[in-house]
């Protein structure tokens, strides 16, 4: 009897240590993994850094800031404004038109001023919400806007084309 469960349990002992190897070595590889993973964005990320800081100093050499006074006509209507405020949102078209990387290509007319084909009254919505930002910056909130149902439709392609979310006209009220 005692030779008999010495070695069940020597038997059970070795099933055990050998599951807990198994297991080790399982943690061990994903540990690793995450760590190949980790050191891989790491990498990544010194990478962007690297063409960001590139573009920046580009960008530098351009003579590009954002205290820059940019001439608009919209729709036939003068605008100007500061280039930190069209790039107020900068997850937009709009801000990326004016980051100061496509300055060569956009469209200017023979005084200098960019033209951009959109409704100037409803641009002029945008454009005060955007400067509002500059003051507020934490105020992210469109203020509540009264449209036709005309302006809306203008309004929603406007604000779709140059990337704001969240700026839909289904937020906006109604005029008769």
């Amino acid at each position: 009897c005692g030779c008999v469960c010495v070695c069940r349990v020597s038997g059970a002992f070795s099933t055990l240590k050998t599951a807990l190897d198994t297991q080790q070595d399982a943690l061990l590889a994903q540990k690793l993994e995450q760590q190949r993973a980790f050191e891989e964005r790491e990498e990544q990320l010194r990478k962007r850094e690297i063409a960001f800081e590139k573009e920046k100093e580009k960008m530098m050499k351009m003579g590009i800031d954002m205290s820059d006074i940019i001439e608009l006509d919209v729709g036939g209507r003068a605008f100007k404004t500061t280039r930190a405020t069209l790039c107020a949102k900068p997850d937009t078209l709009l801000a990326a038109m004016f980051s100061g990387r496509w300055e060569g290509s956009l469209k200017r007319l023979a005084n200098g001023a960019v033209f951009l084909d959109f409704n100037p009254d409803l641009f002029a919505l945008l454009l005060d919400h955007l400067r509002s930002l500059q003051l507020s910056p934490g105020d992210t909130k469109m203020p509540s806007l009264s449209l036709s149902p005309e302006q809306k439709e203008t309004w929603n392609a406007m604000i779709e084309y140059l990337g704001f979310k969240g700026f839909s006209a289904h937020t906006l009220t109604h005029t008769q």
